[in-house]
């Protein structure tokens, strides 16, 4: 089971029963903690696995929590606020420096710590590769990162040795610093690219 838990809320999607258990104290509280633990569901269906790292796993349960609906065009925005982002606002290089030790995490360890950084650093680490990435060609190494880890998943790899292949693209940058640059400088670029 995973699951994410905070002051306001409380969200649990139990994939051997089905279930997906929801406790906020707010309509808007209920539907970001929603949108999380479906992400979780829908990860599972999808790839027909629920072992997948937590940076990938948690990080775009994370992302996808900030989703703004438009009915009239029948589309979605993630948008860069919230609390993860200002979490990030406020200490960007303390985020950084823990990207590289997050892809390390398995689920027991990431749970394990200090649970509110991990949280952050995945999000900001899937919100860097589903839109950052894209906001500067500097960054385009970067863009093929969560596929390849999909790819590798699929193909019967760890989530670990996924997790060392796919990030293996952009072997020998600095991540932390790839981040810093993004987040300091190129953030508003990134908020009308890709998804």
């Amino acid at each position: 089971a995973t699951g994410t838990v905070d002051l306001q809320s409380c969200g649990l999607w139990d994939p051997n029963r089905d279930e997906l258990l929801i406790v906020a104290e707010s309509p808007e509280e209920a539907l970001a903690t929603m949108r999380h633990e479906s992400f979780h569901q829908y990860l599972h269906y999808a790839t027909k696995r629920g072992d997948h790292a937590p940076w990938f796993n948690e990080g775009h349960a994370t992302f996808f929590e900030n989703v703004k609906y438009n009915p009239a065009k029948n589309t979605i925005r993630v948008i860069d606020t919230g609390n993860r982002a200002m979490w990030v606002d406020r200490d960007p290089v303390r985020v950084a420096n823990a990207i590289p030790r997050l892809l390390e995490l398995g689920h027991d360890d990431f749970s394990r710590g200090d649970v509110d950084l991990n949280y952050v650093t995945a999000w900001a680490v899937c919100y860097f590769l589903e839109k950052g990435c894209y906001a500067a060609e500097e960054f385009a190494p970067y863009r093929g990162i969560c596929a390849r880890y999909l790819e590798l998943m699929e193909g019967g790899a760890s989530p670990f040795d996924a997790t060392v292949q796919a990030w293996s693209l952009v072997k020998g940058r600095d991540v932390p610093a790839d981040f810093l640059k993004f987040w300091r400088a190129k953030r508003k670029a990134a908020l009308g690219k890709r998804l």
